[in-house]
């Protein structure tokens, strides 16, 4: 199933909730081609006005998730759309229990060293048989990136979680 896009301020997003958000992962992950899943924000939306390749990356973006309140009520107010926020600290635990139910390898780039490695435990606690393949903090160096990227592609992950600010 392929959710209806509209655009806020020039700026698209699908009208789904997480049910229909987890369906159409799951798609995602049962099919072969790689898709990118992204939280669309009113900070994003603003941040799309002066950034064209974060608008362009968006509007590439197979599945663009509702993560603000701000998108959920601008979509009712401008487009007379019902959608629910679909908050991506919620989802990803959804997606990891998919990877671990499909055995799908996951990897997980950003945040603090700390968060991120309290993240891997606290998914290893809850989801006993996930396959992570990696992890990394999101301190790096625009210099370290090709060697992240590396380190990411050598994993050979299925999903790749991104927690950048």
């Amino acid at each position: 199933m392929i959710p209806e896009r509209i655009e806020i301020l020039g700026v698209p997003v699908d009208c789904v909730d997480m049910h229909t958000a987890l369906e159409t992962i799951d798609g995602f992950l049962r099919g072969d081609k790689a898709q990118a899943v992204i939280a669309v924000n009113p900070e994003k939306i603003i941040k799309c006005h002066h950034d064209e390749a974060l608008l362009a990356m968006i509007r590439r973006a197979g599945l663009l998730i509702p993560d603000g309140i701000g998108a959920v009520i601008a979509a009712k107010l401008l487009k007379s759309k019902r959608m629910k926020r679909v908050p991506g600290s919620e989802l990803m635990p959804e997606i990891c229990a998919l990877a671990e139910k499909q055995g799908k390898r996951v990897f997980l780039f950003g945040a603090k060293p700390e968060v991120n490695q309290q993240a891997v435990a606290k998914l290893r606690q809850r989801y006993p048989n996930l396959d992570i393949a990696g992890s990394m903090h999101g301190y790096v160096t625009e210099s370290d990136m090709p060697a992240v990227i590396d380190a990411i592609n050598q994993s050979t992950a299925d999903i790749l979680f991104i927690a950048l600010g």
